[in-house]
């Protein structure tokens, strides 16, 4: 039983809780875990579509009735799970990068690596996806009142060429190539930038502290707002970044 998982808590305040994804459900053995988490279903694309457009992120906007299971009763709490830019791993033949260049044929040729064409027609694809929610949701009269939180699980560890991949991002090593992006977004919403060093474990206490949420202080991790919070972040290998220094154990 996981009483103080965000879906369950959010539940507990009136809220509908799904999740989507492009996969079958038995892959990860999704559709029993986020059961077991407190979703009350999770929606696979291909469920509605074939593999080729239910790969694209987009799919979540474009197809009526996945659509529909997202905002069918508000409030809702949906956590998406994206697929179009994940993992490049030997270029445009790889995970519909090819499909990608074709939409999107610019990229073709814009750096020295053919990862990298790939793997930016293949953001450019997850970038549609949010472009059409915001507009649907606009549409519906939802947006005024919809909290978008986005985070990226890791860095395209896949890429070949690491140190073509250093030089784009600026960082020195790998560690700091785990880098990547969170955000918070609602309509008209006061721009604020944090630039301390967080973690994945801070996502939830953020979370449950913006929305109210009751969760006894049952987490690992800190609320990103708190200015007593310094920030970190630490790897298996006992490696670790805070806003004041760090340690890489293997350099």
């Amino acid at each position: 039983q996981y009483p103080y998982s965000l879906p369950n808590l959010f539940r507990e305040q009136g809220y509908t809780a799904r999740s989507f994804h492009y996969n079958s459900p038995e892959f990860y053995n999704r559709r029993n875990i986020h059961n077991a988490v407190g979703f009350e279903e999770y929606v696979s694309y291909l469920d509605y579509e074939d593999m080729d457009t239910a790969e694209m992120d987009a799919t979540l906007v474009n197809n009526d009735e996945i659509y529909q299971k997202l905002t069918e009763n508000t409030p809702f709490f949906a956590y998406v799970i994206t697929y179009s830019a994940h993992c490049t791993s030997g270029g445009k033949n790889y995970s519909h990068a090819d499909r990608a260049l074709e939409i999107y044929p610019e990229y073709l040729n814009r750096f020295e690596s053919e990862e990298m064409d790939s793997i930016s027609a293949k953001a450019r694809l997850t970038d549609d996806m949010f472009a059409g929610l915001l507009e649907r949701l606009e549409e519906d009269g939802l947006l005024d009142d919809t909290v978008i939180i986005g985070v990226t699980d890791h860095y395209d560890y896949t890429i070949s060429d690491q140190d073509y991949l250093k030089e784009l991002s600026g960082s020195d090593n790998t560690y700091e190539l785990s880098k990547t992006p969170f955000f918070i977004w609602t309509k008209d919403i006061e721009t604020m930038s944090i630039d301390k060093v967080v973690n994945t474990s801070d996502i939830y206490p953020t979370i449950c502290n913006l929305f109210g949420l009751d969760n006894r202080g049952y987490f690992i991790g800190n609320d990103v707002f708190d200015d007593d919070y310094e920030g970190y972040a630490y790897w298996q290998d006992g490696s670790w970044i805070s806003s004041e220094g760090a340690y890489y154990s293997s350099i």
